[in-house]
């Protein structure tokens, strides 16, 4: 976005060939369209001689800060770069024009994502196609306004209608192409292209544009000398986003966390009511009756002695006996059954599906639930499942960086199945580094406990798959 956020490399997973290709071709028409404005624009600049208001040296060196400045981005979840460049380059344009704005724009734009090895080549210069593109109408709308250095207010008008230009121009440019590329709705994408609170974020990114007003001012009074000093305020200007970003995702996984242990708690509570009920309803209609049967052989039995029918005690008695075997049995299936699951009344699948549904609110990764719970198991081996779902889940939400998760558990024969898989940036399972890595060691130790076997399967850039097959009963 602006000589601020720049596109990211997206990918298209599981979708239908046709419409990959369809979605493909779109985007890369619009990536030619920007890189032939930007450097038609700048060429034309070079012919018509509109460099010759500043010295190679003056231009190299606003190149260089620019470059710099580009150094230290913020780089928001969605894969956008905001980059501290955005004020050095609007006061070029408010100082020079339009087109020195863009040819700087063009030569000194840091691309990050290039650096990191995210970004091709072509997407390197789309990168700095779009910034060019939209610093050089930033710069034009400041002069159609009347903007004239040294004049005030009416220089921070047209620089309000600048800023305006640029924020038009670059996010609708990101949110194009990443909608073409990937699908995704052009109105949300736009919506979320922001740093910080969303009150707080236009008036963060006026401010970085007032600070080019100033720069240009600035340079104005003090000359060329004073370009070096720029990275500062921008540095200072780069922290502040920086810091309220930090501060909004930190108070979103706040609200998250207190989400999580509001439903908890509010689960906990239904569990409490439906264990009561569910004792109350097995003492009424098993141990009751089997202990009301039994009180009345044995009173029988009694008018059998008090009235001397010793023979009929070897009709009586054994009827005793089968009744308080049947109460033993009756209060043997309410312990068993009570004790069913150590991780909730409602067993492994609910549970699973509550677990995974607090991991969706916590990462911006998409889930995709396969849960049957058509199944009987015992009790350690549904907890022995749970903790292995919750470790796999948790090592592909913090180190894997997935757009999709996909959670399957389903019986097979005597066995339960579990599968995590991700489509995140993967790992070399054969790495020496890797033993003793205490998430794997875990997993599968808790697998042999219940007499299973876990299966990890992955490579850089092709996600990761953890299969846990367990018997559901451990003999």
């Amino acid at each position: 976005m602006a000589a601020t956020a720049q596109v990211g490399e997206e990918r298209s997973r599981g979708k239908p060939a046709r419409a990959t290709l369809s979605k493909a071709t779109s985007a890369r028409v619009l990536a030619f369209v920007v890189i032939a404005a930007a450097f038609g624009l700048a060429g034309y600049g070079l012919v018509t001689g509109q460099l010759a208001g500043i010295s190679p040296v003056e231009l190299v060196t606003w190149v260089a800060v620019v470059f710099l400045a580009g150094l230290l981005p913020v780089t928001t979840e969605e894969g956008v770069f905001l980059c501290a460049d955005l004020p050095l380059l609007l006061a070029v344009g408010f100082l020079h024009g339009p087109f020195v704005a863009g040819i700087v724009a063009l030569a000194g734009i840091t691309d990050v994502g290039q650096g990191l090895g995210r970004a091709s080549i072509g997407r390197s210069l789309l990168n700095r196609s779009q910034i060019a593109l939209s610093v050089m109408t930033a710069a034009l709308a400041f002069q159609l306004i009347g903007g004239r250095l040294g004049y005030w207010p009416w220089a921070a008008v047209a620089c309000l209608g600048a800023v305006a230009a640029d924020v038009a121009v670059n996010f609708s440019i990101v949110a194009l192409y990443t909608s073409l590329a990937t699908g995704r709705s052009f109105r949300r994408l736009l919506l979320g292209m922001r740093l910080g609170p969303q009150s707080a974020f236009a008036p963060m990114y006026l401010s970085y544009g007032f600070l080019g007003l100033l720069l240009a001012e600035t340079y104005l009074r003090l000359g060329a000398a004073a370009v070096i000093g720029f990275l500062a305020p921008v540095v200072v200007a780069r922290q502040m986003f920086l810091y309220s970003h930090r501060l909004e995702n930190a108070t979103r996984a706040l609200l998250s966390r207190n989400k999580a242990l509001r439903d908890l708690d509010a689960r906990i509570a239904v569990e409490r009511r439906e264990e009561r009920a569910h004792l109350a309803a097995a003492l009424n209609d098993q141990v009751l009756q089997s202990l009301y049967g039994l009180t009345l052989r044995s009173r029988v039995i009694k008018e059998d002695l008090n009235g001397g029918h010793l023979l009929d005690l070897d009709k009586h008695v054994p009827d005793l006996l089968t009744s308080g075997e049947v109460a033993v049995a009756s209060l043997r299936r309410l312990v068993k059954d009570l004790t069913r699951s150590p991780v909730g009344v409602a067993g492994l699948a609910e549970t699973l599906e509550l677990l995974v549904r607090q991991m969706q609110e916590e990462s911006r990764a998409r889930f995709a639930c396969h849960i049957d719970g058509n199944f009987e198991a015992d009790a350690d081996v549904q907890f022995g499942l749970f903790l292995i779902a919750k470790e796999a889940l948790g090592n592909a939400v913090q180190h894997s960086a997935p757009d999709v998760i996909s959670v399957r558990l389903e019986p097979i024969g005597e066995r339960l199945v579990l599968t995590v898989e991700d489509d995140g940036v993967g790992f070399d399972i054969h790495a020496p580094n890797l033993g003793g890595h205490s998430g794997i060691d875990l997993m599968k130790q808790r697998a042999a406990d219940i007499g299973g076997h876990v299966e990890i399967r992955s490579r850089h850039g092709h996600g990761t798959v953890v299969v846990a097959d367990i018997p559901t009963y451990v003999g």
